[in-house]
């Protein structure tokens, strides 16, 4: 870890349990319903880990960022020669009596913690994919981004098209109908609307904040030494709860 002095160490710490706290709070919201919610989990994370040429990140500033491991969701798989990938969202068709529902959600966390493999930080953040489709590639960076951006300048416009042009490679389902039956059939969306294009991008923006959360909820020992045995009642998961190789990663 770098050295940082140990009052202003002490500083950052205060902050960095703000941002979890926050975090933790945005996340209940969205999975209430608030969905909007991922627009502020996508702030979040970028206060935490995102490094420009005018700002350090919270993380950077405490020096830890890259002795982190970082959860991928998908076991690490990369993905980059894949003709049509998505691994943050999930996509589930449901028949009603009067039609069909389509919904897009997060990864579970049971999931992350049954597949998850640990990254370093910017195979995590930026080489590895989480979208492949239409010769497009979005990772997490562009995720958070596109969320925390959505109302800037012409570069999220950008980020925005090439998301658009990659879900027109991912296969969406519609109701049909055949001698008097009825099922779900799947084809290619010929253009996704502006709230599909958010509901996918604010389900995978959720579990990117899992993936932050259990990272840190699982490296006190390195963040946050102070928090390691205090009892989160009605949090997600534990502090002695594993992550595959999280104990004992160099």
């Amino acid at each position: 870890m770098v050295e940082i002095e140990e009052g202003h160490l002490n500083e950052l710490r205060v902050r960095l349990r703000e941002q979890i706290e926050n975090l933790e709070v945005s996340a209940a919201r969205y999975d209430a319903g608030g969905v909007a919610e991922g627009n502020r989990l996508a702030v979040i994370v970028r206060v935490l880990v995102h490094d420009t040429s005018r700002s350090s990140s919270l993380l950077k500033q405490m020096g830890v960022k890259d002795e982190l491991r970082w959860i991928d969701s998908n076991g690490g798989t990369d993905a980059r020669g894949a003709l049509m990938f998505i691994s943050l969202a999930r996509f589930r068709a449901r028949v009603l009596e009067d039609g069909m529902e389509l919904t897009v959600t997060s990864v579970p966390q049971a999931d992350i913690l049954e597949r998850g493999r640990l990254l370093d930080f910017a195979t995590w953040w930026r080489t590895l994919p989480v979208m492949v489709g239409n010769k497009e590639q979005i990772s997490r960076v562009d995720i958070v981004d596109m969320l925390a951006n959505q109302d800037g300048g012409a570069h999220v416009d950008l980020l925005k098209a090439r998301f658009v042009k990659l879900l027109n490679a991912v296969p969406q389902a519609m109701p049909f109908s055949d001698e008097g039956g009825s099922g779900v059939a799947f084809g290619l969306p010929s253009a996704p609307d502006d709230g599909y294009v958010r509901e996918v991008l604010r389900a995978a923006m959720r579990t990117i904040a899992e993936e932050v959360w259990l990272g840190w909820n699982n490296q006190l020992d390195l963040l946050d030494p102070e928090q390691r045995d205090i009892v989160r009642n009605g949090k997600r998961i534990g502090p002695d709860d594993l992550i595959h190789g999280i104990h004992g990663a160099q």
